[in-house]
Parts: structure tokens; sequence; C-alpha cells
């Protein structure tokens, strides 16, 4: 599910907020069910910390809680920026 203003995770700046809008269809179940278990849940609220140089892990907060997103996992992540 992308719209006109949707982009993936990997691609939101440090200090931006976006909302979660899907998972990508090649994401498998097991990761979207530990993104869900990590509390990353559609129409859910993300900032986005920090990113690490050559595609490591960004940081980001979600309801308080500063998680470490592997690049790959990112960029499966539809998000809308806010």
């Amino acid at each position: 599910m992308k719209t006109d203003n949707s982009t993936c995770l990997a691609n939101l700046a440090s200090g931006s907020q976006a909302t979660i809008l899907a998972f990508s269809e090649t994401i498998s179940e097991n990761t979207k069910q530990r993104l869900r278990d990590l509390g990353l849940h559609i129409n859910r609220e993300i900032r986005c910390l920090r990113h690490l140089p050559f595609r490591g892990p960004l940081s980001i907060a979600i309801d308080g809680l500063v998680l470490a997103i592997e690049s790959d996992v990112a960029q499966q992540i539809i998000i809308s920026e806010s």
C-alpha cells in the first residue's frame, strides 16, 4: 500500500515524525509479528532519532520506547511523514 506521499521508514530523516501505513508484502510473517510485538502497528506515530552510516540500523522512538531497526527491515515499513 503506497500513496503519493508515502515512503519507507529507511528514508525518514533524523528528527522527523511519521505514521506507519503498512508493511511490505515481501516482509516475512515472523518479522511482521515481531514488529507488532515491539509496538509498530498500522496508524502508530513514530519518530526517527538517528541513522547510522553505511546502511546501519536506525533508532526510532515509539510511545517512549527507543528501538533500533535494521535498514533492510526499515525498507519494508511504509510510512507517511507527518
